[in-house]
Order: structure tokens, then sequence, then C-alpha cells
């Protein structure tokens, strides 16, 4: 960033970027300035953020957005967001809206309900329909009771999630692929024991077994 010798700054603090952007804080305002020191957001009472997409502006009337990745004009106010590095999830007037970063492509527009199980894994609600959507466009739909959650491995970093429903119990992968039957898969096939994948899992081993239609004697 080229600053001129002449320039003053009056500001109660400051934060710089890689990007060679500076974000501005002065009398409760904040303002975003480029390297020619030019407003990216004009300083107002706001909460500038930055994020995977580009910024966002917070205020009393909404959130908005300055992004060079995805087709939505600084006009437009948001009632609530949601972070991920895959996707844009974006709430207004109490319906919710789905982009593809990527892409820029809009996934899903003026659903019922989105929220994030795992960053580019969600679930949604669009009138009956609920549904879990992997980053792989693949999507699991949920049908009746269930419930659900991730699975935690303490040895690495994959993380796995479990649904149960009415009729079965599985597990499935970051991209929605469900997971052979753990006693072939882990003890056979690794000789991993039940004890072992209970604590990898955090779940119990009464719970394996029923994974695989035993009974624990």
């Amino acid at each position: 960033m080229n600053l001129s010798p002449k320039v003053n700054f009056i500001y109660d603090d400051y934060e710089y970027f890689d990007s060679d952007n500076i974000l501005l804080f002065s009398n409760e305002k904040e303002e975003l300035l480029n390297s020619e020191m030019n407003y990216i957001i004009s300083p107002d009472p706001q909460i500038i953020e930055k994020n995977s997409f580009g910024w966002t502006s917070s205020s009393d009337f909404g959130i908005r957005i300055v992004t060079d990745q995805l087709s939505i004009p600084f006009s437009t106010l948001y009632d609530d967001i949601i972070f991920s590095e895959k996707y844009f999830v974006g709430k207004r007037n109490d319906r919710w809206e789905v982009r593809d970063i990527l892409k820029d492509s809009v996934l899903f527009d003026n659903i019922d309900s989105v929220s994030s199980i795992i960053d580019s894994v969600l679930w949604y609600r669009d009138e009956i329909k609920e549904s879990i959507l992997f980053p792989n466009a693949r999507e699991i739909i949920l049908d009746g009771n269930y419930s659900f959650n991730v699975l935690s491995s303490k040895f690495g970093t994959k993380k796995y999630i479990k649904i149960k429903t009415g009729e079965e119990d599985y597990i499935v992968d970051m991209n929605g692929t469900k997971l052979p039957a753990a006693e072939y898969y882990y003890t056979v096939e690794k000789g991993n024991t039940f004890s072992f994948l209970s604590k990898k899992f955090n779940i119990s081993q009464s719970e394996i077994m029923k994974m695989n239609n035993k009974k624990i004697r």
C-alpha cells in the first residue's frame, strides 16, 4: 500500500490485511479502503468482517456483502448469513438461499430452513422435504423420525455423520457414502477391535454391535 507522506490518519484503530486492504475504526464507525486508498465500504456505524467470499457489512438494517465471487449487489440486505468455505447461505424475509461459491450458482432459493452440520455439509428443509447436502452435491433425504450427530475421531482429522432413523442406524463419510458394517470394515479388514472403535468414534460398543445386528453376550 502506497501512502502519501502528507496523508494524516486520525482514527481510533486499524487492521491491515495481506490483500492490501485496510480496515479503519473511528467514532463507532468502520470503513474499508483498498491499496489505492479508495473506499471499498464507506464509513458508517457498522461491523466489517472478512470471510471466504469477500467482506460483510453488518448494521441495524441488515447484512450486506462485498464480493468478486458472487453475483450479489451490495444493496442486497440479508437478515442472517451462515459462513462456509463452499457455500454462501443467506436469509432474507424469513426465507433462505444457498449458493455454490466456486460456481457462483444458486442451488436453493426461497427454502424454509438451513443449518450447517459441519463446514460444506448442510441440513435443509423445504416444505415437507428434509435432507443433508454434501459437498459433492449428493443428498440423503431424511424421512420420518430421525436424528444425526457428527463423530470425531480421536486419532485423526476425519469426521463422520451417524444417522438414526426408525428403520436403521448407519454412518456416512463427508461425501455421503455409507460405510460398510463396522464389524467387517474395521474388525476384519483393519484388524481393529470394538473397544478401539468405541474410543475412536466416541460411541458405545453396544451401538457398534447393533449396527451389525449382533447381541452382546
